[in-house]
């Protein structure tokens, strides 16, 4: 009884100092996460000398006649911010820039991903963008440079530089090169594991203004019933891919790439010897982004069909990372549906459908595409009951001042029940709108002509919204009214 009592008594203490030290362990392992160490020194500006600027970092006005001061003042969310302010910078040669700077604090390894973090906002400078440098001292070079965006308001901006040195002897600086005050609070440098498009401010304003479609197929127009509209080939837009009305799986339409010599691009060289070059691989793909949900199983299908047996394709999606998830599927003179299931690496991808050509006979037809939120295929359904697209009526949407402005509406409706509103708006270059109309659109309409009462020479949008029950989207093409370069300025013979 005794030694139970004792192993009791150290079994009670030994769980009893679990409780204690587990709680303190987990909090210090998250902090270590969420607060990862500072590599540069005083980045809150905390400490201050007896002039009160900031310890550990210098501010130069490099150049000939620069005036300026810097003060410590009310930063964002409580927090101190330094006042960096340019008085005079005389527009003369031999100009420098106005520059704060840490000398050999911060140490770096090659091939590191360092996130620059900080609060910004400026007053008087025309600049969008300040310019963030990591300098190796000795010998003198750049081991990487970036900039942010920065505007009259406070906002918290975020960066990757990777070293291309090891190097301990380094200067990371910030700097502008005019009149005006720059508003710097907290600034970090910090080890991540993050990739620098995470950071990128395009991808930020569509992480805000995107969000992931509500319908089970994700892809628009993923039956090309209106046409070649959202899908296009990698780097090349040429006529390999057209609309085939004889071919198709579901509805009326499909798509066939054709992979003849004379549709394919063809480069040549003449050294050493003269060469042409036909490109036999092409990548069809979708246009624009698709908001996925990392994470998530989502599964690429579509039906594909080839006129040789054993056509190999490659099928499935590229993320805004670079990275992707994809399958080789061979394709026979049958309609076959193919799928490919994936695990989300990335918020952004876009769809694509690789194949090459062998004997320059090859054609593939695709149809049907779907990407869903799901671990396997389920039946075709296309995005929305009712699709619509926009067409300009001459090549590169380019009119001539005086001619009539007309557009294409094609139209294609899978529930004929449906009652769609479209609505139409053509915004100038200064963001005027100088057109607007709506209505209802009906099946039995069939495909219009939209004639938009624009004359005057410049830079327009039209935008159209068409809106259904529990589904809304938007179309958009831009177009440019300019006058005939002949008229303005002579044939010059030309006939």
């Amino acid at each position: 009884m005794h030694n139970n009592k004792n192993i009791s008594g150290l079994t009670s203490k030994k769980y009893g100092l679990k409780t204690i030290i587990l709680p303190a362990l987990s909090v210090f392992f998250l902090c270590s996460l969420a607060c990862a160490q500072n590599l540069l020194k005083n980045g809150d500006f905390s400490d201050l000398d007896g002039q009160k600027k900031p310890k550990d970092w210098i501010m130069n006005y490099e150049g000939n006649g620069l005036e300026g001061s810097t003060v410590i003042v009310p930063g964002p969310e409580g927090k101190k911010a330094l006042k960096i302010e340019c008085s005079k910078f005389p527009l003369t040669q031999n100009q420098k820039w106005i520059i704060i700077k840490q000398d050999s604090i911060l140490k770096t390894r090659k091939g590191q991903k360092l996130l620059v973090s900080f609060w910004v906002k400026k007053e008087k400078i025309t600049s969008p963008l300040i310019d963030v440098w990591l300098m190796n001292i000795s010998p003198w070079s750049t081991i990487a440079k970036t900039t942010v965006p920065v505007s009259e308001k406070w906002e918290k901006v975020e960066a990757i530089l990777t070293p291309n040195i090891d190097s301990e002897n380094t200067r990371f600086e910030l700097f502008f090169t005019e009149e005006g005050a720059l508003y710097l609070s907290d600034i970090s440098v910090t080890e991540t594991d993050k990739e620098e498009i995470d950071f990128n401010p395009v991808r930020r304003k569509m992480e805000k203004n995107q969000l992931p479609a509500k319908e089970k197929n994700i892809i628009v127009n993923s039956g090309f019933e209106t046409g070649i509209d959202g899908w296009g080939i990698s780097d090349f837009d040429y006529t390999i891919a057209q609309i085939d009305n004889t071919q198709f799986f579901h509805g009326k339409k499909s798509v066939c790439l054709d992979f003849s010599e004379d549709k394919l691009p063809i480069s040549y060289s003449d050294y050493p010897q003269s060469k042409k070059t036909v490109m036999q691989k092409i990548q069809f793909t979708g246009q624009g982004w698709l908001r996925l949900e990392k994470g998530a199983q989502y599964t690429l299908s579509l039906y594909g069909m080839a006129n040789n047996e054993n056509q190999n394709a490659v099928i499935g999606v590229y993320y805004m990372t670079k990275k992707k998830d994809s399958k080789t599927v061979s394709l026979s003179p049958q309609w076959k549906r193919y799928d490919v299931s994936f695990t989300a690496q990335d918020i952004f991808a876009f769809v694509f459908i690789d194949s090459s050509a062998k004997t320059y006979t090859e054609k593939i037809w695709i149809d049907a595409v779907q990407l869903e939120k799901s671990s396997a295929p389920s039946e075709y359904t296309p995005r929305f009951p009712a699709e619509m697209a926009i067409y300009a009526k001459r090549k590169g949407n380019i009119y001539y001042a005086g001619e009539e402005i007309s557009v294409s509406l094609v139209k294609f409706f899978h529930d004929v029940s449906a009652k769609p509103k479209l609505s139409l708006s053509v915004i100038d270059y200064r963001s005027n709108v100088v057109f607007a109309t709506q209505g209802p659109v009906s099946p039995e309409e069939g495909n219009k002509e939209i004639k938009l009462p624009v004359k005057e020479n410049g830079y327009y949008t039209l935008s159209a919204s068409v809106s259904g029950e529990n589904y809304k989207y938007m179309l958009s093409i831009p177009f440019i009214i300019i006058y005939p370069y002949a008229e303005k300025y002579g044939a010059m013979n030309a006939r």
